[in-house]
C-alpha cells in the first residue's frame, strides 16, 4: 500500500533527480559523450518515476479522496486525475520523441556529430 509519506519521498526524489538532469543540459555538458549518455538514461529513469508515481497516486490517493464526504475534495481529486490524464501521454510522447523510446544506442559515430538509432 502507498502512503502519503511515500508519494512525499518519491516526490522528493523526483525533483531532486530533476535538478541534477537540469544541470547536465547544456551544450557544453551535453557535448561530452559520456555525459550526453548519462543524461539521456536519466532522462529515462525520470519518466519511468513519474510514470509510476502518478500510477501509485492513482491507486493509493485518489480512491479514498473520491469517496470523501466533501464534495470539494472529491472535485478536487477529479481535478488531480484529469489533469494526470493530460500529463501521462506528454510524458509517453516526450519519451517517444526526444527519447527516442529510452532505445537510442549510443555508438562512435553518435559521438562525432552523427546519429545512430538502435532497436
Amino acid at each position: 500500500m502507498t502512503t502519503i509519506d511515500d508519494l512525499h519521498r518519491r516526490r522528493k526524489e523526483i525533483i531532486e533527480m530533476a535538478s541534477v538532469i537540469e544541470g547536465l543540459m547544456t551544450p557544453q555538458q551535453l557535448a561530452i559523450h559520456p555525459i550526453a549518455k548519462v543524461t539521456h538514461i536519466l532522462l529515462c529513469d525520470l519518466c519511468e518515476m513519474m510514470s509510476d508515481h502518478l500510477a501509485d497516486e492513482h491507486k493509493g490517493l485518489y480512491p479514498n479522496l473520491l469517496t470523501h464526504g466533501d464534495t470539494s475534495v472529491k472535485n478536487m481529486a477529479w481535478g488531480l486525475i484529469n489533469n494526470d490524464k493530460l500529463l501521462k501521454p506528454e510524458f509517453n510522447q516526450y519519451k517517444r520523441k526526444w527519447l527516442r523510446d529510452c532505445e537510442f544506442q549510443f555508438t562512435d559515430a553518435a559521438r562525432h556529430g552523427e546519429r545512430s538509432e538502435g532497436g
